[in-house]
């Protein structure tokens, strides 16, 4: 037998066993990551069959969604005596113009959401909690109802992504 070459290598399929078992971990976290975001793309929640794009480029929009409210919202404005000229010579004026740039890019992403995907967003990227079914539910409609939203937050991250020009 010959020696296999390098591009077969690197464009021979994967096993299947191997594309189930999937584990993405944060790599950089910018001060703040929803873990909830990470565990659904691991157990396959943001994939979408009809979608050109990845559950990876779905993860990094809601990534990044979570990233402009953290830095916009979350972290609160200092306010500075822009009188008082310090040693350094800096009086950290442009650090309001990124803040009111982030909570600009938060809200034109969140608007470009339907009504309806927007709580399931909120929660699940800014707020960090999981989806759960009311409790007046029964089991059978708790699954089915979880399930959409799970649907309808992949497809919300798919329209995120698409404003963000994440994998287009």
């Amino acid at each position: 037998m010959g020696k296999k070459s390098i591009r077969n290598i690197i464009l021979a399929p994967y096993p299947e066993a191997q594309m189930k078992k999937r584990e993405f971990t944060v790599v950089d976290n910018h001060g703040y990551f929803p873990e909830v975001l990470l565990r659904y793309c691991n157990q396959g929640d943001l994939d979408l069959q009809e979608s050109r794009s990845t559950a990876v480029v779905r993860l990094e929009a809601g990534r990044k969604l979570a990233y402009y409210h953290h830095l916009g919202f979350g972290s609160g404005i200092k306010s500075f005596d822009l009188l008082k000229v310090k040693v350094d010579g800096g009086n950290a004026a442009d650090n309001y113009s990124h803040v009111l740039e982030a909570q600009d890019k938060y809200l034109k992403a969140i608007a470009c959401l339907p009504e309806e995907w927007r709580n399931v967003v909120i929660k699940v990227c800014i707020d960090d909690e999981p989806i759960v079914a009311p409790a007046s539910m029964n089991k059978y409609m708790g699954r089915q109802y979880v399930a959409c939203q799970k649907f309808d937050l992949a497809r919300a991250l798919q329209r995120i992504a698409r404003f963000y020009r994440f994998g287009y």
